[in-house]
């Protein structure tokens, strides 16, 4: 069963066309990593939200004994709204985004390592004032920085901060699993 859902998700992340590709012949599925996070974020001019975000990735590639390339794909929910208030109305501001990242990780020891990720990025942004409302979609460059502790080979802290699109900013701390 195992094998199944590893196949499956590495299936998905790797977003291939082919119906005949076998990601168990590529990808060490004992490296696929799934993470949850809790964290800030925040737009300009807008009091700070709290925003949920799930991902799975996989290293592809050994770059060196301590550094890989590899993908990830995430999506994050704001779950607080920002606010803010114009003339005595709140207005609220929420996003839901999907990216599939390519992450370069450097391994500073054997529990301590830091990323860099860059994605384009897919945001549906929500905004209601009163009683209007509008939803946009925006494709946009992602870069995020984050820096994690594992606390055994299965089990990671991560802490991450970057730039979502040109007005969201994310701070989150998440925990990220292997199976």
């Amino acid at each position: 069963m195992k094998k199944v859902i590893l196949t499956t998700v590495t299936t998905a992340l790797l977003a291939t066309s082919s119906f005949a590709f076998d990601p168990t012949k590529y990808v060490d599925t004992d490296k696929i990593y799934y993470g949850v996070g809790l964290g800030a974020e925040a737009v300009n001019d807008y009091d700070t939200g709290v925003a949920l975000s799930l991902n799975a990735g996989v290293p592809l590639l050994d770059i060196d004994e301590k550094s890989t390339l590899g993908v990830e794909f995430e999506i994050t929910q704001t779950v607080v709204p920002e606010e803010k208030t114009y003339y005595k109305t709140d207005a609220d501001l929420s996003y839901t985004t999907f990216a599939p990242y390519a992450v370069y990780t450097y391994n500073l020891s054997s529990e301590l390592f830091v990323r860099g990720r860059a994605a384009l990025l897919t945001s549906l942004r929500h905004y209601s004032y009163g009683s209007y409302t509008s939803n946009t979609t925006d494709l946009s460059l992602a870069l995020t920085s984050q820096v994690g502790y594992k606390f055994t080979d299965k089990i990671s802290l991560i802490a991450s901060a970057g730039m979502l699109n040109v007005d969201l900013f994310h701070f989150r701390i998440g925990a990220q699993f292997r199976f």
